[in-house]
């Protein structure tokens, strides 16, 4: 077969509308996945996926027209003090540390930063996970609070720091995990408040330690 037959063949198995990225245009993102399959096959330790893990890769390195899986442009690295997200794409807060998450909540106030009342019933601070979930047509979104800003959210006092029990019950609401459901509003996401899923568990929520861990010393505070 000629080499310009070749190419005739390979272009009519293309799909139409397919949005091809070259060597240049791949990113970490792009490779990932095919690193991912690749080594679970290898794990698995049949010849089969050790074949896939061997030339799979390559080949995947090697094609100068594979499928984009990311179909946007990327983002140039910058310094602004915002977020960036590729064009054609926008953004919106859904909520923020001390939004209340029951309409029996107060509004956060900037001035006085909350109370041990008003974190209870709001969403908690500093969050670096979070899982969003779709249950029975509803969506809620799961994120952890890991640990409290104290310059922040005490930054109502010179100190910046606890200075009153009601300031140490206030930073234990702020940690722990932020439950609640979010519905698209008028194309953006909103807290849902009072939802039946809307849940905080904090460093004050009472828990249970089964299984081999339950009364070992270095399970004990």
């Amino acid at each position: 077969m000629a080499e310009n037959d070749r190419d005739a063949l390979i272009k009519s198995h293309e799909t139409p509308n397919k949005v091809w990225c070259s060597d240049s245009q791949a990113t970490i993102f792009e490779t990932m996945p095919e690193l991912t399959i690749s080594r679970r096959s290898f794990l698995r330790g049949s010849l089969a996926g050790i074949t896939s893990f061997v030339f799979g890769n390559s080949a995947f390195a090697a094609d100068s027209k594979r499928q984009c899986r990311l179909n946007f442009d990327e983002v140039t690295a910058n310094h602004l003090d915002t977020i960036t997200v590729p064009t054609g794409y926008n953004w919106h807060v859904v909520g923020s540390w001390g939004d209340p998450l029951w309409s029996i909540g107060v509004e956060f106030d900037q001035i006085t930063r909350g109370t041990a009342a008003s974190q209870a019933l709001a969403m908690g601070d500093n969050t670096d996970g979070m899982e969003f979930f779709s249950y029975d047509g509803r969506h809620i979104l799961a994120q952890n609070n890991e640990y409290v800003n104290r310059s922040i959210i005490y930054g109502n006092r010179e100190t910046g720091l606890p200075e009153n029990a009601d300031d140490i019950r206030k930073g234990k609401a702020a940690h722990g995990v932020s439950i609640f459901e979010v519905k698209q509003l008028d194309g953006q996401w909103k807290i849902i408040k009072d939802s039946q899923y809307n849940r905080r568990i904090t460093a004050a929520s009472p828990m249970e330690i089964t299984r081999p861990a339950a009364g070992h010393e270095f399970m004990k505070t």
